[in-house]
Formats: C-alpha cells, sequence, structure tokens
C-alpha cells in the first residue's frame, strides 16, 4: 500500500542583513557574522552581499554547507550595491573579504529564494512517487527530482532536473515524478512573507 511522507515548508521572512548587519571591515578582513538571523538558517538559501557603492577589486567568498550539510563556497566580486549568490547556503562559516577595500559598508543576508534537502526516493519501485503540495500565501516553486546515487557519490555534486508538471508554480497541485528518481527537493522561487507550502510524498515502500 502507497505511504505518505509530509515536508512543512514555513519560510522565516527575508532579512538582506540577518546574517551580517551593517559594518565597515578592514581590508582583508573577515564579516563579523552578527545578524539577528544568526549563521544556521530555517533552510538553503541564496545569500545577498549589500554594500555601500561600488566595490570593484574587491571579494567576498563565503564559505558554508549547503542543503544536505556538504561543504561549499562562493566568491562574489565587485559588487555594486547588491550581488546574490548562485548557491544555496543552510549554514554560514565565514565571509571574508580580499583585493582592495574601498572603505564601505557591507550586510550580508537572505533572499526569497530556497531549497530544501534531500527526500530519497524508492528508485526501484514499479510505481513512481506522486507529489501533491498545498499552497499557503503568495509563493512560487519547483519540484526537482536527481537521479544520481548519492549514497556512493554523496551529495555535493547532485545534477537536479526540473520536474515539468511542478515547475513555476503558484497554486495547489499535484503530479508523478520520473519513474526511477532517487531522490526531489523543492526549490521557492519567490515568496512574500508568511507563506507556506505543506508538500505530500507518495510511494509505496515508504517505511
Amino acid at each position: 500500500m502507497p505511504k505518505i511522507k509530509q515536508l512543512d515548508i514555513d519560510l522565516d521572512d527575508v532579512d538582506v542583513d540577518g546574517i551580517a548587519a551593517s559594518q565597515s571591515p578592514d581590508e582583508d578582513a573577515a564579516l563579523l557574522l552578527n545578524g539577528a538571523l544568526g549563521t544556521t538558517l530555517d533552510f538553503a538559501r541564496q545569500l545577498i552581499v549589500t554594500t555601500g557603492g561600488n566595490t570593484t577589486g574587491t571579494t567576498l567568498t563565503i564559505v558554508g554547507t549547503d542543503e544536505n550539510g556538504a561543504a561549499i563556497s562562493e566568491a562574489v566580486a565587485d559588487v555594486n550595491t547588491t550581488a546574490e549568490t548562485t548557491a544555496y547556503f543552510k549554514t554560514i562559516t565565514s565571509a571574508t573579504l580580499s583585493g582592495s577595500d574601498p572603505n564601505t559598508t557591507y550586510t550580508l543576508g537572505t533572499v526569497d529564494e530556497a531549497v530544501t534537502k534531500l527526500f530519497n526516493l524508492q528508485s526501484r519501485n514499479e510505481q513512481a512517487a506522486t507529489v501533491a503540495v498545498i499552497v499557503t500565501g503568495t509563493i512560487d516553486f519547483t519540484v526537482q527530482e536527481t537521479f544520481d546515487d548519492y549514497y556512493t557519490n554523496g551529495m555535493a555534486s547532485l545534477a537536479w532536473f526540473d520536474v515539468t508538471a511542478l515547475a513555476s508554480k503558484t497554486a495547489n497541485t499535484r503530479a508523478q515524478l520520473t519513474k526511477g528518481a532517487t531522490g526531489m527537493r523543492v526549490k521557492v522561487n519567490s515568496y512574500t512573507n508568511g507563506a507556506e507550502l505543506r508538500v505530500m510524498i507518495i510511494q509505496s515502500g515508504f517505511i
């Protein structure tokens, strides 16, 4: 008999200085991670760097972990007022400047883009998993699937593919994943504060 597992995605409010509050660091210095959110976030999120002006010649290297606990880092260079990371950070260990410093202010925080951790599927099951999503508030989301063997190869380099029937959705919906998928996650493309998702994954073989 198919079993149902549920993911509740209740996102914290966006906070553009929630990791590092406004500060003017010295050249080649680390930012103080003194924001209200702390260094462990609710979900893995893309981050935003905000500066008091054009910082050509300066790179901010952010180090932390992704949604599955794998170590990641990203160098954000030549910020002209604002720039977002491409990586999703669940934790932040450090954010360090290098290069010339124009003595301007920096903040580091979150934006309205996030991903959940991997949810494993029964890839050898004869039936593909079905995903149903219940929406509260204003939110745009995409369900993604992977076919990688993460037990053997690890979590650091999973290839993710959008599920076409569950891509860029804003209302209650459901659809099947692809037979043979080893895992899934939900990517939040944008949301307004207070939005939530309730995600139900239905597949025989769950324990």
